[in-house]
């Protein structure tokens, strides 16, 4: 049975609230990590590790999301083997894009922590924050398939799994830390 159109937005309103109060207490229990166990420089370096990649998405995927939101549908409408095509090119291009910008940024991770923040220590921080590169993108083009599709208790799951494994890459940098510490 097809759900009319007011009770389809309904539905998908009340699952992107769940999704969003559940992200957003997830990454409420990441900042009380973060402030809770790493010192106050650690928390330094760790803001630095992760807004480093942040600025540098901007050239793996300038718009791009965009482009698939629009164009998506119409293959969609016309022809369901050239939308698999369109979502393969999609995943492929943002995929060897994120690779690509990450090799380069982890090859100059040493350069841009030694150098341009002045941090040698920083170095290990970046290298782990620089695989955001990789993972943001993706999700991204695949959150935006979702909700065209209006897929919205699979966009739920990826987003909790993308929330997720941001909490767990801290609690992995500072159990590092914990044991790097004498």
């Amino acid at each position: 049975m097809a759900l009319s159109f007011g009770k389809r937005i309904f539905k998908g309103i009340s699952i992107l609230s769940v999704r969003d109060i559940g992200v957003r207490l997830l990454e409420l229990l990441r900042i009380i990590l973060i402030t809770r166990f790493f010192t106050l420089e650690e928390f330094g370096l760790y803001g630095l590790a992760v807004a480093t990649p942040s600025l540098l998405s901007l050239f793996v995927m300038p718009q791009f999301s965009a482009v698939v939101q629009r164009f998506y549908p119409e293959y969609r409408q016309k022809d369901d083997r050239k939308a698999k095509q369109f979502i393969f090119t999609s995943f492929l291009y943002t995929t060897v894009n994120a690779a690509v910008v990450l090799g380069v940024a982890y090859a100059a991770g040493e350069f841009i922590a030694a150098n341009y923040y002045q941090k040698p220590e920083l170095l290990p921080y970046l290298q782990t924050g620089l695989l955001l590169l990789l993972v943001q993108p993706i999700t991204e083009v695949m959150n935006t398939v979702l909700m065209s599709l209006e897929k919205f208790k699979d966009i739920l799951w990826a987003d909790f799994l993308q929330s997720t494994s941001s909490l767990l890459g801290v609690v992995a940098i500072w159990h590092g830390e914990a044991m790097c510490t004498p």
